[in-house]
């Protein structure tokens, strides 16, 4: 009888220690979960994917400039400053490194608009008002952060530096004692700067419409020579220069994501 008993505890032995490792934890786990009390269940939680893909971008904006400041000869102010507000048109492609923050590059064309300024010394001799076209073009490495990408309407901030290729195009001179003048074009290679804020809108899947307001900082310009003509007598002046020039832009564009 108690060979009997003890023949049937090895067995049970046995066969326990036979079961897979899988099964016998399966068990436990099972009964935890059932009675609560030796081992608690585990739920893994879903991991929100990181956001990574490329977009590209198409964009308008209409800007209006501070007053600028206007120097001729490198000793004369110019009074009356003024740059005409203009449009321009841009294009770029981007990238989402995580789900809020993202960067493009852009180039962009600001189409021609009107500068102009006056020289009050008369004792110059070329006292008069200036005016010659300028427009520009940018090369801007921007960067975001979007505040809520899981909204339809995602409010954002931004800042961007970059080139800026500002041209200026054949002038003109209406001296105040009567006469006209000429003033040569030129161009310069600057430093530009923006600060950014709106909000994308989403229209469709992977199609968002942006909307934003931009200062925009496009370094400084120069033209070349003036020459005019003041009662017989030919007057020259060394280069107007347009400095600190920058603008406050409505932006506007679409966006289409790869993702």
């Amino acid at each position: 009888m108690i060979r009997t008993s003890s023949a049937i505890a090895l067995g049970a032995l046995f066969l326990a220690a036979s079961l897979p490792q899988a099964e016998a934890a399966d068990l436990y786990g099972s009964y935890g979960a059932r009675s609560g009390g030796l081992k608690d269940s585990y739920i893994p939680q879903p991991v929100a994917p990181s956001r990574r893909s490329f977009y590209l971008r198409l964009d308008g904006m209409y800007g209006e400039y501070d007053k600028p400041e206007m120097v001729e000869n490198g000793i004369y102010d110019l009074t009356g400053e003024e740059v005409d507000g203009g449009w321009s048109l841009g294009g770029g492609v981007g990238y989402f490194f995580t789900q809020n923050v993202r960067g493009d590059v852009t180039v962009e064309k600001r189409f021609a608009t009107e500068a102009s300024g006056n020289l009050n010394d008369m004792a110059s001799g070329i006292a008069g008002v200036r005016s010659f076209d300028l427009d520009s073009t940018l090369v801007m490495f921007n960067l975001y952060y979007d505040f809520d990408n899981r909204s339809r309407f995602t409010p954002y901030i931004g800042a961007g530096l970059g080139i800026a290729y500002n041209k200026t195009k054949d002038g003109r001179v209406a001296l105040t004692g009567g006469g006209t003048g000429t003033i040569a074009g030129d161009s310069r290679t600057d430093a530009a700067g923006a600060l950014m804020a709106g909000v994308s809108v989403a229209l469709l899947d992977r199609l968002d419409l942006d909307i934003g307001y931009r200062f925009l900082y496009l370094g400084k310009t120069t033209t070349g020579p003036l020459v005019a003509t003041n009662g017989g007598t030919t007057v020259t002046s060394n280069d107007p220069t347009l400095e600190d020039l920058h603008a406050h832009e409505i932006k506007f564009g679409l966006r289409y994501d790869f993702q």
